[in-house]
């Protein structure tokens, strides 16, 4: 299995949380939720495709892809977080598979806002969104809320990618091609899942 990595910017994209949870409901119609493991994010990402070179480097990259057997590398394009992001960030700690919170060190000491609710970070080959405000202490440390949670085991002093981050996914569906599979159509579209065992 490869990776390839986008050969195009998307002129837009949405991702949208894919949850794992289980609903129960009994006779008494009271809704019971199990949470679990394997929540992950989807994508959908349109593509302007109005010249020839930018189909030729569209479907190459499809081509690369080979349908859901490889995966794509996407960097969020665009992308500034919100909080002011001071220091090194790196895991502090063992972080395990299953955890909705990472622990960081090599932060910017005694700041507030470091990172911000809504800002994405890339773990690994993971992409995660804090599901709240990072402050640092004075040595520089801090903790926050994850979603997902983590898919793999991280070990003490792993990197934490917070300029340009990215995510690891297969193709959920087949690439929309044009109506009537039109050569000269102006956009493509993908329909992308995470690879939760990147």
């Amino acid at each position: 299995m490869t990776t390839e990595t986008l050969p195009l910017d998307p002129v837009s994209y949405e991702l949208d949380e894919i949850d794992n949870d289980r609903g129960f409901q009994s006779q008494s119609s009271a809704l019971q939720i199990e949470g679990r493991t394997g929540n992950r994010w989807g994508l959908h990402a349109s593509f302007m495709t109005d010249t020839a070179a930018r189909r030729r480097s569209f479907d190459g990259m499809l081509a690369a892809v080979k349908g859901r057997r490889n995966r794509i590398k996407f960097i969020l394009p665009g992308y500034t977080p919100a909080g002011s992001a001071g220091g090194t960030p790196l895991l502090n700690g063992a972080n395990s598979a299953g955890a909705t919170s990472i622990s960081v060190k090599g932060l910017a000491l005694s700041t507030s806002g470091i990172w911000l609710a809504g800002d994405y970070v890339t773990i690994g080959n993971q992409l995660v969104q804090l599901a709240g405000d990072l402050d640092s202490d004075g040595s520089g440390n801090g903790s926050v809320g994850i979603w997902p949670e983590l898919h793999q085991n991280y070990s003490d002093g792993d990197s934490i990618e917070v300029a340009a981050p990215y995510g690891i996914f297969f193709q959920a569906s087949p690439a929309k091609r044009p109506e009537n599979d039109d050569p000269h159509a102006s956009t493509r579209s993908l329909m992308l899942e995470e690879d939760v065992l990147a």
